[in-house]
């Protein structure tokens, strides 16, 4: 397997939180990483807070600002419904659009990604291998 997450490591790329010099173009807009476009859309019913989301910093921020009890009581009622299928219409954007991902990532095949960390046993491996691994 390749094992990707952490900053300055091989393939950290492939991580919702990489900034490239080239943003990646969802929906009509540009949005600095995925982590910005996935965490704006539990807003899809909220320009304003969507907005807020896609203009913050750096994608950390776009994490911090999801746990604002606010806006997390803003959150679209749907999204455990919808997440998945946001996540890949981001990963299906980010690397059709960049050439360098779209070969970074097709150099990974056959072997299977594990984003491993124990910070997320959804879309991780939850450090242990027990998580979904769902990214």
């Amino acid at each position: 397997p390749i094992y990707f997450y952490n900053k300055g490591e091989p393939y950290y790329e492939l991580t919702n939180f990489w900034v490239d010099e080239q943003p990646v173009v969802i929906d009509g807009k540009e949005w600095k990483t995925t982590e910005h476009y996935f965490q704006a859309s539990k807003y899809a019913h909220d320009p304003v807070r969507m907005e807020q989301v896609r203009q913050l910093k750096s994608p950390r921020e776009t994490f911090a600002y999801v746990r604002v009890a606010d806006n997390k009581a803003a959150r679209r009622q749907d999204w455990q419904d919808v997440k998945d299928d946001v996540m890949l219409h981001a990963i299906r954007h980010k690397f059709s659009q960049n050439e360098r991902l779209k070969t970074l990532l097709l150099k990974t095949f056959p072997r299977p990604l594990v984003e491993h960390t124990d910070k997320d046993s959804y879309w991780a491996d939850g450090g242990d291998g027990t998580g979904k691994n769902k990214l």
